[in-house]
This record gives C-alpha cells, structure tokens and sequence, in this order.
C-alpha cells in the first residue's frame, strides 16, 4: 500500500534538461520552462523532494566515473539533451 512504502522510496526527482545559463536562460522554449517549472512545483523541496538535475555534462561524469564500461558507447550515442 501506498502507506507502506511511505519513508521506503526515496523522494528524489531524476531530470535532464540543456545547461541553463545565470538568469535562466538556455532553456530552449516555453515547453522546457512550464515542465520544469512544475516539476519544483508538484515535488517541492520543501517536501522533502530532492531534484537531480542531469546535463549532458554532469551525465558524462557520471557514467564515466560510476559506469566506466559503459563510456564508450555511452559517448557514442549522446546527442545533447535538447
């Protein structure tokens, strides 16, 4: 039940989305900033949310350094986040 696995499931919020600059900028168009805009909105920090943001920058870190077998190919297929 959904009780049960309340304190189970850990409330962290994984997205991607394109580098955004100082100001907000970068987000390539309305859709971009309304979706990012509600997921702060439905899973606020302020209820324990935490939100994972992944780039095309800090994602290649993170498989490079917690999935180095996977680098390769990895590398092959990104096409940035747009």
């Amino acid at each position: 039940t959904r009780s049960s696995l309340a304190g189970k499931v850990p409330r962290i919020i994984h997205f991607t989305r394109p580098k955004v600059l100082p100001g907000g900028y970068g987000l390539p168009n309305l859709v971009w900033r309304l979706g990012l805009h509600s997921w702060y909105h439905l899973f606020p920090k302020s209820a324990g949310y935490q939100h994972w943001v992944w780039t095309d920058e800090n994602l290649t870190a993170c498989i490079e350094s917690e999935f180095p077998e996977y680098l390769e190919e990895f590398s092959g297929s990104l096409g940035n986040i747009e």
